[in-house]
């Protein structure tokens, strides 16, 4: 693009009778600043949505259940409105956790919470270590004020004895976790535009394991100064040995 600035071409193009070089100067930074505005709407969206799973604690052999959540930050200026969501969430599949199943609360933290077709499919996809489903409103959306946090699923898992990682994570997949399925996770307004949103890790923590220490620095210092003081024992030995 060449820049507006150049006046004698601003000039040369003007051949609009009534209209003189300056207002049409004009015109044309309004119409490139509209332009870039329209583009840089969805950047410029002053909600910040955020879709995570709530932390969970459970006991090896026992079960325990986690929260799918969104929350309009507190950092956002303006309220959002959201008609529509899927989510799709995973766990290692060496985890020892088994997902079990997936409800909506039948209350006022629900996001649709009266107005809305229920899960889709019924029961949500749910497989050892995935899990997955959308529901929309019957009518209109609901609005998610400044700092506001709504839950989106709750979700149901078994431990087994034999587990032995803690903690576990819990990722949001904003894509399907493999290829040639069905799922990813989207919000979506009132007239079906997708709303820009980012996500957070929580994570189930398994009671009676413990998690593998990080060893200390003068630990770690010790275990360097016996190496080498073994090395150099075995290498004198063999000196030794063929004298």
């Amino acid at each position: 693009m060449k820049s507006l600035s150049n006046r004698s071409e601003v000039t040369k193009r003007h051949d609009a009778p009534g209209i003189s070089c300056r207002t049409m100067l004009h015109m044309s930074i309004a119409l490139v600043l509209a332009l870039v505005t329209t583009q840089a709407g969805e950047v410029k969206a002053s909600f910040l949505l955020t879709m995570t799973s709530t932390d969970s604690t459970a006991s090896l052999g026992g079960t325990g259940a986690f929260d799918v959540t969104l929350t309009n930050d507190a950092g956002a200026s303006s309220s959002a409105s959201v008609a529509a969501f899927a989510f799709d969430i995973s766990l290692p599949s060496t985890s020892g956790i088994t997902l079990t199943g997936v409800t909506e609360p039948a209350d006022a933290t629900f996001i649709f919470n009266g107005n809305n077709f229920g899960l889709n499919p019924p029961g949500a996809v749910v497989t050892a270590s995935r899990a997955y489903g959308n529901d929309l409103t019957i009518s209109g959306a609901t609005t998610i004020s400044v700092g506001q946090t709504f839950v989106l699923v709750h979700v149901a898992y078994s431990v087994a004895s034999n587990a032995s990682s803690s903690p576990v994570p819990i990722t949001i997949n904003l894509i399907p976790p493999s290829p040639n399925i069905v799922g990813g996770s989207y919000v979506t307004d009132g007239s079906g535009t997708d709303l820009k949103f980012g996500t957070g890790t929580g994570q189930i923590t398994i009671n009676g394991i413990n998690p593998a220490p990080v060893p200390e620095p003068s630990t770690l210092g010790m275990g360097g100064i016996a190496a080498m003081a073994l090395t150099g024992f075995w290498a004198r030995r063999r000196r030794n040995s063929a004298v």
